[in-house]
């Protein structure tokens, strides 16, 4: 199939092959540029690696308009992209079988002028890889749209200095969700991140937004977290507030909740009082003050965590503070941790 014929005008495109699906030979401008309202499918039996022409992960393809949505699926075999983008039409890539791993440089759906970002749904039955050429970005004028990942048998990783941009963000993964090298995975959010993993690996994020984020049960499975692999360590990491409205979870292992104003109103279970350990610190400033058994957040400078939110954790060790926080733990009123074996202050 020429280049040519898919750019040309008329109905959507849909190519199937009973093999794999690649590029070959030279793209005018290094893409494919599909004309508006037009939306390409690509089904392959195979793999689908569109980086084995001349331009490698160089080359993009291209929707336009809401309408001029992207879809891939393999039956068994990977999907290797360089980048995708459109201008607010959705994305969708499912990589299945054993071979199904995928590998994805960059993704964009923002519109140029007007309304949300179009959704972006990843699914593979092996690993995911993303970024190295650039982010997850479904931010547009009007508003971000909706991002999912998923992996039924593989680590999901978005390597680091790239962002997954979005509203609401699902995510599961067997193998651990990082930046691949034991780092966080960076996301930013105007809505709720809902995040699980299996088998090993842990789960590590970083907020890079300034808007605050949620942690909350988008998918009703009955968690916000929830890391089952036996040692697998929770980590969240925001400049802003977070807030947590359902079950952060973890199998005998760690939670760590890092932020400059916390609103927890959901369990942070680390495996019961007798296993595993949450930790509850400032992120920006280690000169951020701690008080505990202060009702709300308006006092600046100051992490706040009311007895309320303190009972939330159900752990062996209840973590407050660190080696690096210096401005000291205030304790404002009377704190009842039930739910902690031992509590640990920590201020140098």
């Amino acid at each position: 199939v020429y280049e040519n014929t898919l750019e040309a005008a008329g109905a959507n495109r849909v190519i199937t092959a009973g093999g794999t699906i690649a590029a070959s030979g030279t793209f005018s401008n290094s893409d494919v540029s599909m004309q508006p309202g037009i939306s390409l499918t690509l089904n392959g039996d195979g793999g689908i690696d569109l980086t084995t022409s001349t331009h490698g992960t160089a080359l993009a393809i291209k929707g336009a308009g809401a309408a001029g949505a992207i879809n891939m699926t393999t039956v068994n075999g990977a999907i290797i992209l360089g980048t995708v983008k459109t201008t607010g039409g959705a994305v969708s890539l499912n990589a299945g079988g054993a071979a199904g791993n995928m590998t994805v440089r960059e993704i964009v759906t923002s519109p140029i002028t007007a309304g949300p970002g179009g959704a972006i749904t990843l699914q593979s039955a092996g690993t995911m890889t993303l970024g190295g050429g650039g982010n997850i970005d479904a931010r547009g004028p009007g508003g971000r749209g909706d991002v999912s990942l998923a992996s039924s048998a593989g680590a999901i990783t978005l390597q680091s200095g790239n962002t997954v941009w979005a509203n609401h963000l699902r995510m599961n993964a067997v193998g651990g969700i990082t930046d691949g090298a034991a780092g966080a995975m960076t996301i930013d959010l105007t809505g709720s991140v809902n995040a699980g993993n299996t088998g090993s690996g842990n789960i590590r994020l970083n907020h890079a937004g300034t808007s605050g984020i949620t942690v909350d049960d988008l998918s009703l499975v009955g968690y916000g977290i929830r890391n089952t692999a036996t040692g697998g360590v929770v980590s969240l990491e925001s400049q802003s507030l977070v807030t947590v409205q359902s079950k952060i979870q973890a199998n005998a292992s760690d939670i760590e909740l890092i932020a400059d104003k916390m609103a927890i109103n959901a369990q942070l279970d680390s495996g019961g009082v007798a296993a595993g350990t949450v930790t509850l610190k400032p992120s920006s400033n280690p000169a951020r003050a701690i008080a505990l058994g202060a009702v709300g957040d308006a006092t600046a400078n100051t992490l706040e965590l009311s007895p309320a939110e303190l009972a939330q954790a159900s752990t062996g060790i209840l973590k407050l503070g660190s080696s690096s926080h210096t401005a000291g733990i205030q304790i404002k009123d009377s704190i009842t941790m039930a739910g902690a074996g031992q509590v640990s202050m920590i201020n140098s």
